[in-house]
């Protein structure tokens, strides 16, 4: 199968998960029953995987309908109004800065064509939970307690660049820089403490190409490289045999060969030829986990399905096969 053949899979797999209600069928065993569990972040993530592939696949309108129904269910439940913000909150008073960051993608791409208004403001007044979770020092509170509006010290590697990355999207979408400005004061501030580079962070390289094609090109394409040299240098979540890892660190090697297309630099290109050798050994590892039904399993050990599992595994065969065939997303839906 193709690199797109596989995207497509994925995601029609993701839009059969989708119950009639909105809800997905978050986890089973493959020829076994559905396993427990949910996660409001994991579906927004597969509504924005889901969305992003219908968009470039007009012939999708399955996928498409089927992200729109799982995004109404969140907006329709999941949601809680903070001053001017929206949030997304479950079962206990809290909020998860990557919930609205995630919510923020899930918005835009599903509004793509459609051009829903409420869509749009919707994403924005998530945009604004966003900015009212900024510390100074251009990190974020990950996790706020609604009753009491005190931030917990819960933190997640994922949130920050992920919130980084819904501004810059949004701001993409409106041209409007209150959405752009604190993410590129965040990058600023982030990058001399080199946040996200141990973890080998997909979201910040993510965010750093968005950011990149608005402002400082040199310092983001800087930054991300040192995100990139870490997944080269040290390579141990191959070793985990898990398909997720995997892809994570594809689609942040994917937003890196996009962000510094056209390069110059010897040592730039240097690395865009690492990167991309790498992304291609992890991509035919990702496929001896490619269920025929669409799906990811787990790992060498497991052959749980789960659907970030099938959304981040997509979102890289998606961008791979657009890096090879030229085709930059827009990132306007």
């Amino acid at each position: 199968m193709t690199p797109i053949d596989i995207a497509r899979a994925g995601a029609l797999r993701l839009a059969d998960l989708v119950c009639p209600n909105g809800r997905f069928t978050y986890a089973y065993r493959i020829g076994g029953e559905p396993l427990g569990g949910y996660n409001l972040l994991r579906h927004c993530g597969a509504i924005w995987a889901m969305a992003e592939i219908a968009n470039s696949q007009p012939d999708l309108r399955s996928v498409g309908k089927a992200a729109l129904r799982a995004l109404s269910w969140v907006m329709a439940s999941k949601t809680q109004r903070i001053e001017t913000g929206l949030c997304l909150t479950g079962s206990r008073p809290t909020a998860k800065l990557g919930g609205a960051a995630l919510a923020v993608l899930a918005c835009l791409e599903v509004n793509g064509r459609r051009r829903h208004a409420k869509l749009l403001e919707a994403a924005k007044r998530f945009g604004m939970f966003l900015v009212m979770m900024r510390l100074p020092n251009g990190d974020f509170v990950h996790k706020l307690h609604l009753e009491t509006m005190r931030a917990l010290p819960f933190r997640s590697e994922y949130y920050t660049g992920e919130a980084l990355f819904a501004l810059a999207r949004l701001s993409a979408e409106t041209g409007d820089p209150r959405w752009l400005d604190p993410a590129v004061d965040s990058i600023h501030k982030l990058a001399p403490l080199d946040y996200g580079v141990a973890e080998q962070s997909h979201w910040m390289l993510y965010a750093l190409d968005l950011i990149s094609r608005s402002a400082d090109p040199d310092a983001c394409i800087r930054y991300g490289a040192k995100i990139v040299e870490n997944i080269l240098d040290q390579p141990a979540y191959r070793a985990r045999r898990q398909s997720t890892p995997t892809a994570c660190r594809s689609e942040g090697m994917l937003a890196f060969l996009r962000m510094t297309e056209g390069a110059s630099d010897p040592g730039i290109i240097r690395l865009r030829h690492r990167a991309l050798t790498a992304v291609e050994q992890n991509l035919a590892m990702q496929q001896s986990f490619f269920h025929e039904s669409g799906a990811f399993i787990h790992g060498d050990r497991s052959d749980d399905v789960r659907i970030d599992y099938i959304q981040h595994n997509v979102s890289s065969f998606h961008a791979y096969d657009r890096f090879i065939n030229g085709t930059r997303p827009s990132m306007r839906g």
